[in-house]
């Protein structure tokens, strides 16, 4: 039986390993004029699922580590540059920032 702590870290790895698709798909569809955006946000992903594979690990062990939490904190940096680079990006494209700057 696992305690609740592994249980949310399972459900994170399960969600997060599920999103990446779909992010790892919009970074190669929009190439070089997404690559701001979609790149943190591939990256969070990634630190989130390595960072709660090995909260699950230390927990299996009966460990206690600092280290899980610290690569799950330092996720949350690439979700604000993806935001960021995603509202860059609509600005850049849209039709309406173009008679912004006339």
């Amino acid at each position: 039986m696992l305690n609740p702590s592994e249980q949310l870290a399972v459900a994170e790895v399960a969600i997060y390993a599920i999103l990446v698709i779909p992010s790892i798909y919009v970074l190669f569809k929009h190439g070089w004029q997404g690559l701001n955006g979609w790149i943190f946000l591939v990256g969070f992903c990634m630190l989130r699922i390595i960072g709660c594979a090995l909260q699950i690990s230390h927990d299996k062990k009966g460990s206690i580590s600092t280290i899980p939490a610290i690569i799950s904190g330092v996720g949350l940096s690439p979700l604000v540059l993806a935001f960021i680079g995603i509202l860059h990006e609509s600005l850049v494209t849209s039709s309406f920032s173009s008679s912004l700057y006339l």
